[in-house]
């Protein structure tokens, strides 16, 4: 095949280049980020679309993380709560239909964690080391 010179050439750099998949091409890399009053992250978004979400308790803690796939379509969640002491009591992942998919429970006294994945029938049973 005989190379065609037209298509090894370059554009010009003043040349504008048409969007990307009808997306304006100057939001396409443009992010931003929300803090709140308190200077926590609250929120990121890509290209006008929301990617990712969390709150927070009285104390500063992360109580829950969600991140989107696409605009309105949650990818996961993962959600913990805290023992009066600050200390992580429980962690919960959810999946894209917010279904838990995994269970963490923290139980600082005995020294020991259990882990658990609802609806697999699989919990077992804490052990401690030794």
């Amino acid at each position: 095949m005989k190379c065609q010179p037209h298509l090894l050439r370059q554009p010009r750099p003043h040349r504008r280049h048409p969007p990307a998949h009808g997306a304006d091409a100057a939001s396409i890399y443009n992010s931003n980020t929300r803090f709140d009053a308190l200077n926590r992250l609250v929120t990121t978004n890509r290209a006008g679309n929301l990617t990712s979400a969390r709150a927070y308790d009285r104390a500063d803690r992360l109580t829950e993380y969600s991140t989107y796939s696409s605009p309105g379509t949650l990818r996961d969640r993962q959600v913990s709560s805290y023992n009066a002491n600050g200390w992580l009591l429980q962690a919960n992942s959810h999946n894209s239909s917010n279904n838990l998919t995994q269970q963490t429970n923290y139980n600082y006294s005995d020294s020991y964690d259990a882990l658990s994945f609802p609806g697999a029938g699989f919990s077992p049973s804490p052990s401690r080391g030794g």
